[in-house]
């Protein structure tokens, strides 16, 4: 492929940007939920970096593996979760609950992050944060009852209106008789 030859509607575009002379490779990649277009664009020190990054980008396109939604934040996910997922689905008390973990403790520690950006040590050190300022009960409660962190939806695909695969409920113990 030359590097100069036209290209078509929906290829891309390349050009070098004037404020400070990096070249920047644009590409469309689709309509968001909201309905508006989607571009994606990498900057480089030069024309062959640029049009290298829009040709992987016109391949991860192709083949499905751009983004064509806008990437949650762990605040974002775990507001939406709140209020699209758990509220219709537990008692009251226990929404307050999950709002109160939710709001005091994961989105001072984790909000700003992206989600898929999130990993088991970043959930760890929120933990273990979380242990050095309260006590122990309270602290495992943003990680479920069984005291594990539980995994991130977009990392192990389960649905967070059940229960993740690897982090079970304790059974209750039988009551005692009287």
């Amino acid at each position: 492929m030359s590097t100069d030859r036209q290209r078509h509607y929906g290829e891309g575009t390349v050009f070098q940007r004037a404020g400070d002379g990096l070249w920047v490779a644009r590409l469309e990649i689709g309509r968001g939920p909201d309905g508006r277009r989607r571009r994606w664009q990498a900057a480089s020190r030069t024309r062959r970096g640029a049009l290298a990054s829009l040709r992987a980008a016109r391949l991860d396109r192709e083949q499905g593996r751009v983004r064509r939604f806008p990437l949650w934040t762990v605040s974002g996910w775990l507001q939406h979760w709140l209020e699209s997922i758990a509220r219709p689905a537990v008692r009251p008390t226990t929404w307050r609950d999950y709002e109160t973990v939710v709001r005091r403790h994961l989105i001072p520690a984790l909000g700003p992050m992206r989600l898929p950006d999130l990993t088991a040590g970043d959930v760890r050190r929120m933990h273990r944060e979380a242990t050095a300022s309260v006590s122990l009960v309270t602290a495992q409660r943003p990680t479920g009852s069984c005291g594990r962190p539980c995994p991130m939806p977009s990392t192990t695909g389960w649905s967070p209106a059940t229960s993740p695969p690897d982090c079970a409920r304790p059974a209750r113990p039988a009551p005692v008789p009287r």
